[in-house]
């Protein structure tokens, strides 16, 4: 299929230059030109129309971008762009044919991509732009093809983003990071986010910061990361949080699971430890001043929380003071453990204010070294 443009530009006096346009694909973070052309104009006193002759798409799918250069002789460059999608007619039944084949984890969440592809071509403006759009049905078509290769709809490195169920059966969504070195004594690295807006940053930022594995048969984790906005922290956040283990457990094959949570879901990871100390093996808490789990809690009912907590399960602490002493119970909370006798691994006190790199950062050395001492 040709891409068929028209190139309009308007001059208040006679002027002469070269026009350039270029049509590129963007796949992934590559670029690649798929025709390029340049040739001698002269514009006349107001409107100018050319109508270039650009290459057939030989492709089910792509993210393109048309451009156009117009640089006149007196030395301006005027230049133009546009995202464009283009999807062969029928692409979207045949994907569907496509991921029946699948199983189920991954049929659910191809089925949610394409179930978003069919609403926003029906409702999105013709003209609106289509970068967005144009990402999800190029991913969609790149898992497919993959799973058709491989088996599996999971990249062998990278970020993915999945559909799980959550506790009544809806759709949840969540990001997976795959390690570069991954197999089957890899475990699961649970981060719980603050926000969902900031979900798949701190599973991207996590997964690369990953230290080496210790050796040829050890393997790095695997970073999930749910896009849940949490209400207080009660038991339905909890059960959403087993929703989410639940599902990535069984799915990726591994019964170790690390839990971490950042900031206000740090409280809640503290929470559903309490709820099933068997559950994770270790325990990470970044404390900013979000951290506030029973923000009403009396000391004595502090303490009252924390017996029930494993007194074997290690806790591994680092508070961000000069957010803590201002705001929230990280404070409180740790030293009602300490005064319970609970395991605390490491407690780490950290000036200036919490930050997801700062986050990120720490909770992949910490997963890391854990993994590697199990070696």
């Amino acid at each position: 299929e040709t891409v068929a443009a028209e190139i309009v530009a308007w001059s208040p006096e006679s002027v002469s230059g070269e026009l350039a346009v270029a049509l590129t694909r963007r796949d992934g973070a590559r670029i690649d030109t798929l025709q390029s052309r340049s040739f001698a104009v002269t514009l006349a006193a107001g409107l100018e129309r050319w109508q270039p002759a650009l290459a057939a798409v030989d492709l089910p799918v792509a993210s393109l971008e048309l451009s156009a250069r117009l640089s006149l002789t007196a030395g301006e460059d005027l230049v133009w762009r546009t995202a464009l999608l283009h999807m062969e007619p029928g692409w979207l039944e045949r994907a569907r044919e496509r991921s029946t084949e699948l199983e189920p984890a991954e049929r659910a969440t191809v089925g949610y991509r394409l179930d978003a592809i069919a609403a926003t071509l029906t409702t999105s403006p013709r003209r609106a732009n289509p970068s967005a759009l144009a990402t999800t049905v190029v991913e969609t078509d790149a898992m497919l093809e993959r799973a058709a290769r491989t088996g599996s709809v999971l990249p062998a490195q990278g970020r993915i983003l999945m559909v799980y169920p959550g506790p009544s059966g809806e759709d949840r969504l969540c990001s997976l990071y795959l390690p570069e070195f991954r197999n089957e004594s890899s475990p699961l690295l649970l981060v719980l986010a603050p926000h969902p807006r900031l979900a798949g940053e701190l599973a991207r930022q996590t997964g690369l910061q990953l230290g080496p594995a210790a050796g040829p048969e050890s393997g790095q984790p695997v970073v999930a990361v749910p896009h849940q906005v949490w209400p207080a922290a009660d038991q339905s956040c909890c059960t959403e949080v087993d929703a989410c283990r639940t599902w990535a457990t069984a799915y990726l094959r591994t019964s170790a699971v690390l839990l971490a949570g950042v900031d206000a879901a740090a409280g809640l990871a503290l929470q559903a430890s309490l709820d099933d100390a068997q559950a994770q093996s270790d325990v990470c808490l970044i404390a900013g001043g979000g951290f506030a789990p029973w923000p009403e809690a009396s000391t004595a009912a502090l303490l009252g929380e924390m017996r029930r907590a494993s007194p074997t399960l290690p806790y591994y602490w680092t508070r961000f003071r000069d957010e803590t002493r201002r705001s929230g119970q990280a404070d409180a909370v740790f030293a009602t453990m300490q005064q319970t006798g609970l395991n605390i691994a490491l407690n780490s006190l950290v000036g200036g204010g919490l930050s997801l790199s700062q986050a990120s950062g720490r909770i992949a050395q910490w997963a890391t070294a854990l993994t590697n001492a199990e070696r």
